[in-house]
């Protein structure tokens, strides 16, 4: 699920600087020279290199500036319209693609609580049916006590050996005293000292 929402997170992201990109290129005359002057301002004439000249270099600028307000309305090597209609449409298409990240964080974000939701409900879940095996265990201990209690020490110890180190021990618990030091006895003396140690 963290992928999902990292990937969702990157592709925003990307859009959104990649919006950015478009808008600023289209605004401005080139942003990646750090040119920020507005779209559709001429460079200025670098073949000029007369300085008495000013006044005829202002006058080829405005002249020039004309000329292109009219005929080239493009920037980017032509590829994106300079008009207010086409940053209109750019603006409301990005907005789009933002409104649609926008739902679509919402809805993971949904989900990812829906999945809280259920990680909750499987906890409770695993607690009760825990409760329900230590009763469970409980009501088993209680009834192996009475029923080793009520046979032979003998034959009671070959039984406990068969059980695991922690059934036998919480039995031995269990039972009442006599009884368990008499099935002790019978125990083998390394089976009975791991079965007494206290851990």
């Amino acid at each position: 699920m963290q992928k999902v929402i990292y990937g969702a997170v990157f592709v925003f992201a990307f859009a959104l600087v990649t919006g950015a990109l478009i808008y600023l290129s289209s605004s401005y005359r080139n942003i990646f020279k750090f040119d920020f002057a507005p779209a559709g301002t001429p460079y200025e004439n670098v073949a000029v290199k007369n300085s008495n000249k000013k006044s005829d270099v202002t006058k080829d600028l405005t002249i020039k500036e004309k000329s292109e307000n009219k005929s080239d309305t493009t920037t980017i090597a032509g590829q994106i319209p300079a008009s207010g209609n086409t940053k209109d449409s750019l603006y409301k298409a990005l907005l789009n693609d933002l409104d649609k990240l926008q739902k679509e964080n919402d809805e993971l974000k949904k989900l990812k609580d829906q999945l809280a939701q259920k990680d909750i409900k499987i906890k409770e879940i695993e607690k009760i049916s825990e409760i329900k095996a230590d009763s469970s265990y409980t009501k088993w201990k209680k009834e192996m006590v009475k029923l080793y209690e009520k046979m032979d020490s003998k034959a009671a110890a070959k039984l406990i050996q068969t059980l695991n180190e922690n059934q036998a021990k919480d039995i031995l618990n269990i039972m009442k005293k006599k009884k368990a030091a008499e099935i002790i006895s019978q125990l083998h003396p390394e089976v009975a000292s791991r079965l007494v140690r206290f851990e």
